[in-house]
């Protein structure tokens, strides 16, 4: 199966960034491990979280290869919908954790499947929010700072 997939970055202006990258392998591995091909470093994303493959050979053009996802270990969101595995059409979006892919319609001569994925939830870093929901401090137990 030889796969497209277009990673869409944004900066603080909200332009879109786009890197290719081509992949010729028969199924796809997707999760924060270091052995998956399609790596998304995120801990809400699983180690081994979903499978991209292929069913038929699609060598011959009267056989149609149709190309699949299924969830490993994480929840896999198609359209709105909860799956275990589905097929994947043109026009589909997937969300794994706080990524969204979409299947974009592709030459089926050149790759067998073209996907855009983008992190739409990245994780807040602010040490603010974080003292905010603590509550306990020093002033409720009754200690003090100094060292006797």
């Amino acid at each position: 199966m030889k796969l497209l997939l277009i990673q869409l970055t944004r900066n603080k202006l909200g332009q879109v960034t786009r890197v290719q990258q081509t992949l010729n392998i028969d199924q796809v591995r997707i999760g924060r491990g270091s052995d998956c091909k399609f790596h998304l470093s995120d801990p809400r994303v699983a180690m081994h979280h979903a499978v991209i493959g292929s069913s038929g050979s699609g060598n011959d053009s009267d056989s149609d290869s149709t190309c699949f996802i299924e969830a490993d270990a994480g929840i896999v969101t198609v359209d709105g919908s909860v799956e275990r595995a589905a097929k994947l059409k043109v026009g589909q979006r997937i969300h794994i954790g706080p990524f969204e892919m979409m299947v974009l319609p592709h030459d089926a001569s050149q790759v067998d499947l073209a996907l855009s994925w983008e992190l739409l939830e990245p994780l807040k870093d602010n040490l603010e929010s974080v003292k905010a929901n603590v509550t306990v401090g020093l002033r409720k137990t009754w200690l003090s700072k100094r060292f006797f």
